[in-house]
């Protein structure tokens, strides 16, 4: 119904004249219940979309980092993670009404390093979604202008797996592509986006389960 299911970002610099900066969800099915700032994360209990980790440190372009599925069930509704309590040690808790509770860990950046070598804030990758997946995941990039992209997935020691995309010129704009991972491995993996041969290169991480 009306209910509000974006986590949203405000200006409060001026409080007698607020302002809402962004709006985000890793998936506009799903409704956001508790939400625990630690540093520049936010962890929010997401229901049925059990818990999502946010990069909040750029309100203006806040992006998932981490997620765990507590529950199985469909998108929608109240079922599933209704709590969420990050520690300092790098845990969470998770509390789901339907599956019980569950105790994460919050793991750092392994193997190939989330890079960019220049600072140019109209190419962006964004997480894949959804993440974890199996075996079809959508990756989706942003470019200002006509540029050669390649776009590869690496394991954890840095060795290329899949490419996905391979010295392809491409038009300015929003893209995407969808990515099977049937004849991959379960574990944890990198997609980077290479701009123009190395003009800029960015890296994030997806998680296979089978």
């Amino acid at each position: 119904g009306s209910t509000q299911k974006t986590l949203k970002a405000w200006d409060i610099s001026n409080l007698s004249s607020y302002s809402m900066v962004s709006q985000y969800t890793p998936n506009p099915n799903a409704i956001s219940h508790n939400v625990m700032i630690r540093g520049n994360y936010a962890y929010v209990s997401w229901y049925y979309q059990g818990m999502v980790v946010a990069d909040i440190s750029q309100p203006e372009s806040i992006k998932t980092v981490g997620m765990y599925d507590s529950d199985s069930g469909a998108d929608g509704g109240y079922s599933g993670a209704w709590g969420i309590y990050a520690f300092e040690s790098g845990k969470a808790i998770i509390s789901d009404r339907s599956t019980g509770t569950y105790v994460c860990t919050i793991l750092p950046s392994v193997g190939v390093q989330e890079s960019e070598q220049k600072v140019y804030s109209q190419i962006s990758l964004f997480q894949n979604f959804p993440n974890p997946f199996n075996p079809i995941t959508v990756i989706k990039y942003s470019i200002p202008q006509r540029s050669i992209i390649n776009l590869k997935i690496y394991d954890v020691l840095g060795k290329e797996v899949v490419s996905l995309i391979r010295n392809d010129l491409q038009e300015r704009g929003n893209h995407e592509i969808t990515f099977d991972a049937n004849n991959v491995s379960s574990g944890i993996f990198f997609y980077q986006l290479n701009v123009n041969n190395g003009e800029i290169i960015q890296t994030k991480k997806l998680i296979i389960t089978k």
